[in-house]
């Protein structure tokens, strides 16, 4: 089925379902871990997660390998909390995965890894619906679907220019080649559906993506020089996007004044990985109040308004910590590791821990 008659038969309500039904209230399979009111949870997976991706109570999780896994986070039950597995997928794809979405509305989620494919799996069924191919490039650094129009995803490559797809028309677009070594990262802003920014090697650049042959701000700062990856997290609900650069400092951009907001760092406990992508969190909302940051096999916690440091968080991870993500929907956060863990702290740990009311 080609993704456009999947959208428009989503979208009218005629898709069953016959394998899982409606998986926010699937029956779920197996309990992969759970921990009491008095302890942090930790799992032990083969390989860590090099991405996550949070849709309510659903978690995707992308493994370097050739995986992706599907998880629910359950509400608190007398037995303590639980995390369980619902379905795990093998890609085929050798490279390895490097990024994965959920679509806010589409019914499905993406993923891309080391090769020059963006694949699209329908959410119920957990099959391959669609795939589209990059031919211009050899692999695909990042892809993000924009938060207002969802049919639209940017995507970052060895090429010197963003791609865009519309998944609605089928269309292929790119801008005028203004990172000549990559984009190596790729945001939204958060309330404004035509505005986009990227990074290169050679600094941040912001796009209207209704005229996208000329950037409308470039920003020469280095994003590359062989430090770790350059990395943009989005803030919901706001005009604002942050970068960790490459020197591990952070920026603040203000996307609809395009200019810089703030600028702190540098986080030297982050690891000095060479070509390392590490993600970062932020909770969600017009007022964002926490940063979360990976430092080694700790989780550094900030006021980021102040960029104050609140307290460190000890999962028990053995090895640095990758990946990073905060769940706005039930205030948990995640964290995987490249020893293969996962860690996993609830809403009543997490915000004793924090200090936050």
């Amino acid at each position: 089925m080609d993704l456009l008659k999947f959208y428009d038969q989503r979208k009218a309500g005629f898709m069953t379902c016959h394998k899982f039904g409606n998986l926010m209230d699937y029956e779920l399979l197996k309990r992969i871990y759970s921990c009491s009111d008095h302890e942090v949870s930790k799992t032990k997976f083969t390989t860590h997660a090099t991405d996550f991706s949070l849709q309510s109570n659903r978690l995707l999780v992308a493994h370097p390998g050739t995986s992706v896994s599907l998880y629910d986070v359950t509400k608190p039950s007398i037995n303590g909390y639980k995390c369980l597995n619902v379905w795990t997928i093998q890609t085929n794809i050798r490279p390895g995965l490097e990024s994965i979405n959920w679509n806010p509305s589409m019914g499905f989620f993406t993923y891309s890894a080391r090769d020059k494919h963006l694949i699209c799996v329908d959410v119920e069924t957990m099959t391959e619906i669609e795939r589209i191919e990059l031919r211009e490039t050899t692999r695909i650094f990042q892809h993000k679907p924009s938060p207002q129009n969802p049919e639209m995803i940017a995507v970052g490559s060895p090429l010197p220019k963003v791609v865009l797809i519309d998944l609605r028309s089928g269309n292929i677009t790119s801008t005028a080649p203004y990172h000549p070594t990559g984009v190596l990262s790729v945001s939204w802003c958060g309330i404004n559906e035509n505005l986009l920014a990227t990074a290169g090697e050679n600094g941040v650049v912001f796009w209207d993506v209704r005229h996208f042959r000329k950037p409308m701000y470039v920003n020469g700062d280095n994003c590359g020089g062989g430090g770790i990856l350059p990395n943009f997290e989005i803030i919901p609900s706001s005009d604002k996007v942050v970068l960790l650069n490459p020197d591990k400092t952070l920026t603040i951009w203000n996307a609809h004044k395009l200019c810089k907001n703030a600028y702190f760092g540098p986080f030297n406990d982050i690891p000095y990985n060479i070509r390392i992508r590490y993600k970062f969190s932020i909770s969600g909302g017009s007022e964002p109040g926490i940063l979360f940051m990976p430092e080694n096999q700790d989780i550094g916690v900030y006021d980021f308004k102040t960029m104050d440091m609140l307290c460190s968080l000890q999962l028990g991870h053995v090895m640095p910590i990758q990946t990073i993500c905060f769940n706005n929907y039930r205030s948990q956060l995640f964290s995987s590791s490249l020893d293969g863990s996962l860690g996993w702290i609830p809403k009543p740990l997490l915000w004793d821990r924090c200090w936050v009311n």
